[in-house]
């Protein structure tokens, strides 16, 4: 089976190194990861092979699985159509050190780095990505292509909305049962930023208190 990481950035490169257990996890077969061009470049990096976008489109969707592993969310939605309408499927990579408790939801196409934390009771959409040492915890909703950086926490009752991207470091502070946080569609959470009320859609907050 080949998996193509679909991106060659920094975030398609660190993922590598276990993208190829990871899927033969899940896939229960052998698995060689290869990085996929979506500019249509074809160097090689970290002694991988890479193949450009349009050279991935002409393999046999049956013998191979893509992960999407682009930053910006709106490239990662608009590559993630076009390859489930050339009949492509996705896997889910996630590093042997990630966990979650019963009560959990995931959609397709996630990418869990190392020791990431999901906790209970909380479901997460289509193409999350969750960077090292992150965390979403209870009773949270998480929308599609949504980003947590690493070391990023999103604590209880937050409902976060879909192409969120949440920086390194950033904190959400818990909302309550009655009244959960909300982080609006399109949102950009600053790296180290101190989230402790509702977000706008499509504003970039930073700081703290992030504002």
């Amino acid at each position: 089976m080949i998996l193509g990481i679909i991106g060659t950035e920094p975030s398609a490169r660190a993922i590598m190194p276990y993208a190829e257990a990871a899927a033969a996890v899940e896939l229960s077969e052998t698995v060689e990861a290869v990085f996929v061009s979506p500019d249509n470049t074809t160097t090689g990096l970290d002694g991988k092979r890479c193949l450009s976008f349009d050279d991935y489109l002409q393999m046999d969707p049956a013998g191979t699985r893509f992960a999407l592993a682009v930053t910006d969310t709106y490239e990662r939605e608009a590559l993630a159509n076009r390859l489930s309408e050339a009949g492509f499927s996705p896997a889910s990579l996630r590093h042997e050190t990630w966990g979650a408790l019963p009560g959990v939801s995931i959609g397709e196409g996630d990418l869990f780095g190392q020791f990431v934390a999901i906790t209970t009771r909380q479901t997460i959409g289509r193409y999350f990505q969750a960077f090292a040492y992150s965390y979403v915890a209870h009773d949270c909703a998480v929308g599609d292509f949504v980003t947590l950086g690493a070391r990023a926490c999103c604590n209880g009752n937050v409902i976060v909305g879909n192409h969120v991207t949440i920086g390194m470091g950033a904190m959400i502070m818990p909302g309550r049962p009655n009244k959960p946080v909300m982080i609006g569609d399109g949102a950009i959470i600053g790296m180290g930023a101190i989230v402790t009320g509702d977000v706008p859609a499509g504003a970039t907050v930073k700081g703290n208190p992030a504002s």
